[in-house]
């Protein structure tokens, strides 16, 4: 099968390339949208170096982790391309033919939901499905509503974005989904704090110093 990606969606999918000579301590993403120009850029730095590209179909039914009780089952409505570190089926970068793109980043106050009536799913896991299912932002907040990640998996918050210019972040405090989009994300980026703070930071705290790559630091600039 061949994907194509619609010239009309405008959107590129953009990876900051990290070289040897670079000190790089975490991963940032933005999203840019203007006069329908569409880029999502994002760095990703991790013990693992290794990766994988892959072309993932669509019209292929798949099923969620089997050690997950109640695991989902599903029809992949759209291919993708994503990047995994974990090998197929488990991204951590994405975007699917609908013109829908993520990227995940490391979030240590995350807390899952416990158990409740939604399917469980392994959070790369999570992310294909998003990609297999939606087109639209408004789509994954809609999907996130039907499966759930696993309580016990690494703790990480997204930044999605569409081809019709709207951006969203989510995450998951003290149990409970907080997600940004519209007038509550003025600033369509993320990196390793929850995106409130991130934001109030930028708003009232000073700017960073040279050389200053914390969380704070990457998102001010």
């Amino acid at each position: 099968m061949k994907i194509t990606f619609s010239k009309t969606a405008r959107l590129a999918w953009m990876f900051a390339i990290i070289v040897a000579a670079l000190r790089v301590d975490a991963c940032t993403s933005f999203f840019l949208a203007k006069d329908g120009e569409m880029i999502l850029g994002c760095s990703l730095d991790w013990n693992i170096d290794d990766g994988f590209i892959f072309v993932n179909k669509r019209n292929v039914t798949k099923r969620g982790l089997a050690w997950f009780s109640g695991a989902p089952t599903w029809t992949s409505k759209y291919g993708s391309l994503t990047v995994n570190q974990w090998g197929r089926e488990f991204p951590a970068r994405g975007m699917n033919e609908a013109g829908l793109v993520f990227a995940e980043m490391q979030l240590l106050a995350t807390t899952y939901p416990k158990a409740d009536s939604r399917a469980p799913l392994a959070m790369t896991q999570w992310t294909q499905y998003m990609l297999d299912n939606c087109a639209t932002v408004e789509e994954v907040l809609a999907a996130e509503r039907q499966v759930r990640i696993n309580p016990d998996q690494y703790t990480s918050h997204f930044l999605f974005a569409d081809r019709n210019g709207h951006s969203l972040t989510v995450e998951w405090l003290n149990g409970k989904r907080v997600a940004h989009t519209g007038d509550t994300l003025p600033i369509s980026a993320l990196s390793n704090d929850p995106y409130q703070n991130l934001l109030e930071h930028y708003r009232t705290g000073e700017a960073p110093v040279a050389g200053d790559i914390s969380s704070m630091a990457r998102f001010y600039n």
